[in-house]
């Protein structure tokens, strides 16, 4: 087998459960994913340890289940989207259980930016995830601006009926409510 190997290659190699070639293996899913997943988990209030924490994890889970049968290859998913997907749910899983505030912007990423589906459902590629973008681009410049305040900067409804002038908090509450409408609308379409 070559080093570096084909997603058919991996999944036969691991299915060989010869020890150097699993190594093999799991040093080109680290060097081909660690650094998305990383970002991921930093990105949604994790540090490098958490990150370090989910990408060994996620190895286990992918190894786990080629053996077991419940993962198969398909043309259209990739293995990096397929450990992505895992390491996206996990760490969502994750926040869950802390607790913490940053959990909208993961949940509103999970919910707006990236559709629901099980590893065996199918997983979006790139090229999906680029198509969600340009849905939310779609919106206007004030829901875009409302939704990404209150998702990803985390402002309360309060600093963005100041910020962008809107009255009152029940003002704001009301158009929040119809972006993520015409959001849904748009996805839907």
């Amino acid at each position: 087998m070559p080093l570096k190997f084909t997603d058919q290659e991996i999944i036969e190699g691991l299915l060989s459960r010869e020890a150097r070639i699993g190594n093999l293996i799991a040093e080109q899913l680290y060097k081909q994913n660690n650094k998305a997943i990383t970002h991921m988990v930093l990105k949604n209030n994790g540090v490098i340890e958490d990150a370090e924490d989910i990408f060994q994890e996620v190895l286990i889970l992918f190894i786990n289940h080629v053996w077991n049968g419940s993962f198969t290859l398909r043309n259209d998913v990739r293995i990096s989207t397929y450990l992505y997907s895992i390491a996206f749910k996990l760490w969502l899983k994750k926040l869950r259980k802390s607790g913490k505030a940053a959990i909208r912007e993961a949940e509103f990423a999970a919910h707006f930016l990236l559709p629901e589906t099980s590893p065996e459902g199918g997983l979006i590629e790139l090229e999906e995830l680029e198509k969600a973008y340009n849905v939310f681009a779609k919106l206007g410049e004030l829901c875009q601006a409302i939704l990404k305040s209150y998702y990803l900067d985390r402002k309360s409804i309060e600093e963005i009926a100041n910020l962008f002038n809107l009255g009152n908090v029940n003002a704001v509450k009301v158009r929040k409510f119809r972006c993520i409408k015409n959001l849904n609308k748009l996805m839907n379409i």
